[in-house]
């Protein structure tokens, strides 16, 4: 039976990621608990595989189960079906191959797949396609520093965001097919920015909880960029929250680049998470090379199959 879930279950939810057989962030706690904490995510934890679900309004929604092993995935499967659940979400390609043997239709979900890099390559920023990048860099004319987030910073934290609510206003440039993220903001009546700001003030209260890293990019003592990632179980990297002030020339290659460099220069790969099928966004990471795309996709099982 499901039950809510507890902070005590990522410690059997990251030694099934550390397997490494997912490279998306489904079930991290940023996602899990940072963004989708109203939405009463409950869990079924057993040694082989965890089952999660969560409620959109009258919809409930089960996330593909998580396990440690493929040969595993099949008696989690079973145990979705035998509560009755035909509907699977947030299915990986490897999953989606295993449901179709078992008689689910399957559908990408556009939009929602994650931007996966090469850590070498980001850190390094070698090579031609990342000329502008590095002029980005080198132009900057204004003197910056990064440093670790302390709690003084938050309130800048804030007025950042603000000033960068006011220069792009996200919720215009949702696309019509993103029926779940409008779906998830229908149910919570707030807005994507209000979603953001609270997950990340979550995450900032309780960074060690969250297992989470925060920097500060600060020009002459002021707040200009500020980046939230973790080191994932599963030894990649993923950046949840970047955001600077544009008035900086150059401000976000200087973010990226130096928060990549310093905290996840090590890593496996690196995450960006999904465009959400924003324009801005989705050239913002298209224009950091990624090598691959973590693919999420919606299996459904026809009734009599």
């Amino acid at each position: 039976m499901f039950r809510p879930l507890r902070s005590e279950d990522f410690k059997q939810i990251n030694a099934l990621l550390a397997a490494g057989l997912t490279e998306d962030t489904t079930w991290t706690a940023t996602t899990m608990i940072g963004w989708l904490k109203e939405l009463s995510p409950s869990v079924v934890v057993t040694e082989r595989y965890i089952l999660l679900q969560y409620s959109l309004g009258d919809i409930t929604v089960f996330p593909s189960p998580l396990v440690g092993k493929k040969e595993d995935y099949s008696a989690a499967v079973d145990a979705l079906e035998a509560m009755g659940v035909n509907r699977i979400q947030q299915v990986t390609p490897w999953q989606a191959e295993l449901l179709k043997e078992r008689g689910y239709e399957i559908q990408k979900s556009e939009g929602e797949e994650e931007y996966i890099y090469d850590t070498e390559a980001l850190v390094s920023l070698k090579g031609k396609k990342y000329h502008a990048k590095r002029n980005f860099i080198h132009s900057a004319d204004y003197p910056y520093l990064l440093r670790p987030y302390r709690t003084d910073d938050y309130d800048g934290i804030v007025e950042l965001m603000y000033r960068w609510k006011s220069n792009a206003e996200r919720t215009e440039d949702i696309r019509d097919y993103d029926y779940e993220w409008k779906t998830i903001r229908a149910t919570l009546q707030k807005s994507d920015f209000e979603m953001e700001l609270t997950a990340l003030t979550r995450v900032l209260s309780d960074l060690e909880g969250f297992n989470c890293i925060a920097a500060i990019l600060e020009s002459e003592g002021k707040t200009i960029g500020f980046a939230v990632g973790e080191r994932m179980a599963s030894g990649g990297g993923v950046l949840y929250f970047e955001k600077a002030d544009t008035a900086y020339k150059g401000v976000y290659a200087v973010l990226d680049h130096l928060f990549l460099k310093e905290y996840f220069s090590d890593a496996r790969f690196i995450n960006k998470q999904e465009d959400l099928g924003i324009e801005g966004l989705r050239k913002s990471k298209l224009s950091y090379h990624p090598v691959r795309f973590a693919e999420r996709y919606l299996a459904t099982k026809p009734k009599g199959r």
